[in-house]
Parts: C-alpha cells; structure tokens; sequence
C-alpha cells in the first residue's frame, strides 16, 4: 500500500511549479510564454521554463540546464537546504494538506480548449479609447485605476466590449464581458479574474464582476487582491479562492451584491474559506439603495467620496 508520505510527495509533484515561483516574486514573461510552456522570470533576473512532463509539473532552468520538480525550486531557488525542508515549505504552500492546490482538469469542450483560447485572448487589442472610455465615463472608474489594469494585461478589448481574463496556472481559459452581450466568452471557462494593487495585499476583494471589485478599491484604497467570480462561482472558482487565501493569509471582505443573490454566494464561499483559515466578511453596499459596488460609485455622494479619495490610488497601483 502506497504510504502517506508517497501520497504527499506525488501530489507535490503535481503543484505547477510557475505557480508556486509566483508567490515568491516571480513574474510571467508573457511574450516568451505558450499555453504548455510558461517562462518566468525572478527579481535578480534568472529564468526557467515550466510545463510538465509525465504527469509531473517540472521546470529548466534556462542558465545552467539544471531542473526538476516544485521540491527542486524549492532547492535552488528558495533557500531550503534538503528536499524536507522544501517539504516543509509547501505544506504552509497547500496550508498544510497532502494535496496540492485543488485545481480541476478542464472539462472537453466542442468549440476550444483552453489553449485555443489563451491564443484567443491574446489576439484580442489592447484596452481601446471605447473600452477606456466605457469604464472612466460610464462605470466611473478613476482613468490612473483603469491604466494600471490595462498595463498588467488584466483588461482588453474586442470593438466596443470590454473583456476580463479569467486564468488557470496562468493561462487564460475565458473572460468576462461587458458592454456587450453574451457576459462571458463562447466556449470559456469560469475560473477568476485576479489584480493585485500594491505589492503586497493586505486583504482579498472578492466580488461578483471586476468593476465591482474596481469600485469598492475605488471607494475604500488599500492594497488588496482583487478577484471576481464571474457571477455564480462554480467549484474551480471556489477552489482557486481557496488556495488564494491559503497563499495570502490577509482577511477576505466579500464585496457581493446587496441582494438574496449576493448573500446566497456569500453563504457557499464562507464555510470553504474559514476552513482555509481566512477571517471572511460579508460587505455590501450598505446605503443608498445601491445593490452593487458600482451602482454605489456612479451614485452622486458615493462618486464624490471616491473622486476625494482617487489619488490614493497612485500609491496602490
């Protein structure tokens, strides 16, 4: 019978080791990157290419040739001295579980699979004058806010709509839309769309859209992980928030519609978060008959509010 300590080690084995390197302050390069070989790149400059290989997440480091497993990148890149103390490492990583993150395989689809659509996205131009101009004018957001996000690639555009990446280990599988309809992409899948603003966050904005979770950062500043469900979260979403709040440690404000809808999510995400650790509040909008975030900012005292406290966000982002 396979032991424990097997079972913990196969599973390791199995954790994206990009996703891993991008908790310690590893960045994608997105244009050397393809959806089976993603390249990151460390502060001081060193660089690996990571994909897997017989059902195993691995790594080459392209310096020296050397390479391996997430517990090798524990070795060579983070500090620990033995393959245990990397073991060590990521049993805080998987918040102290056997497994590793618990991130479905993506379901068979007729029309793309998420490589089809990653290739997709990145056909899609650059967030455009009428995507910008939709989101400052009509949506309220402050123009410095909505720059950030386009600058980190967490926006684009396709004609007049406006399109919110959704991405597993770092590919995307979908993406929202706005200014258009149908609400997400023909043939996508719902993961979460994520900004971080700041550089390191001190709490996790969790909401039904991403101009939801742009207008509660806009109305209350502060360095914050923002994450949008894409509306009813399924289990990969869950599980992704999960594993956010396992690799984050910061409170979770729900910043969810002010209706029975809002509150229903709020109810399925609580009991999986608090096992997970997080302290998780329910924070809708709470006056002026606002049922969301953004409906709260394009309100005349909220926007006035958030217009006074819009430089701060030039620290955040």
């Amino acid at each position: 019978m396979t032991s424990q300590q097997d079972l913990e080690l196969v599973a390791m084995k199995s954790i994206p080791v990009d996703e891993y390197a991008a908790t310690r302050g590893w960045e994608l390069d997105r244009r050397r990157s393809t959806s089976r070989a993603r390249v990151m790149r460390s502060p001081s400059g060193d660089r690996i290419v990571c994909g897997s290989s017989a059902n195993h997440q691995t790594y080459f480091d392209v310096r020296n040739g050397s390479g391996g497993s997430v517990l090798d990148f524990c070795v060579n890149f983070c500090g620990a001295a033995t393959r245990g103390h990397a073991r060590r490492m990521l049993r805080a990583y998987t918040g102290g579980a056997p497994e590793g993150p618990q991130v479905p395989s993506p379901k068979k689809r007729s029309a793309h699979s998420e490589p089809d659509l990653d290739a997709s996205w990145q056909a899609l131009t650059q967030l455009n004058h009428a995507g910008r101009t939709y989101l400052i004018d009509r949506r309220a957001l402050p123009a410095e806010l909505v720059d950030a996000v386009a600058r980190d690639d967490a926006v684009r555009s396709n004609a007049a709509a406006v399109c919110f990446p959704h991405t597993i280990n770092i590919c995307v599988c979908g993406w929202e839309i706005k200014n258009r309809w149908p609400p997400f992409c023909s043939g996508g899948t719902k993961a979460l769309w994520r900004w971080q603003s700041g550089k390191l966050a001190e709490r996790i904005i969790v909401a039904e859209s991403p101009i939801d979770a742009l207008s509660y950062l806009t109305i209350h500043p502060g360095p914050s992980l923002l994450l949008s469900l894409g509306g009813q979260p399924g289990k990969r979403s869950i599980d992704l928030l999960r594993h956010a709040c396992v690799l984050t440690r910061v409170p979770v404000l729900c910043a969810l519609d002010a209706d029975e809808a809002g509150r229903s999510i709020f109810d399925r995400l609580r009991p999986t978060l608090e096992a997970a650790g997080a302290n998780v509040s329910y924070d809708p909008p709470a006056s002026g008959g606002a049922k969301d975030w953004n409906d709260a900012l394009t309100s005349t005292d909220a926007n006035s509010v958030a217009t006074a406290r819009a430089s701060a966000l030039r620290d955040e982002a």
